[in-house]
């Protein structure tokens, strides 16, 4: 869960109104996997940040260090992991079609 607020002031007032919802139905959460005051944080593979949800470094360093492909599975497997990182790339499921 993402919670995110104009300004500070409003993110206090959304926090409390998500733990009271949260204790409304006795739901818990894990205190080791909760992160607040973040401003840069990993999130369901992409890392999201005062501008928004952008491309997570790590999968794109993977990308670029792959060895050149020798053969048609190793070219999808690329297309594979490209397809986690298109919507950062404009036009890329068009440049993609012709491995598939």
């Amino acid at each position: 869960m993402v919670v995110k607020s104009p300004d500070p002031k409003e993110h206090i007032k959304d926090l409390e109104e998500i733990f009271t919802q949260f204790r409304k139905y006795d739901m818990r959460l894990n205190s080791n996997k909760c992160v607040f005051k973040s401003f840069r944080e990993k999130f369901l593979g992409f890392m999201l940040t005062h501008r928004g949800i952008e491309a997570n470094l790590d999968k794109c360093k993977v990308i670029i260090q792959m060895k050149s492909h020798q053969n048609i599975k190793e070219v999808q497997r690329l297309t594979r992991r490209l397809t986690s990182l298109s919507r950062f790339l404009p036009r890329a499921a068009e440049k993609a079609r012709p491995f598939f």
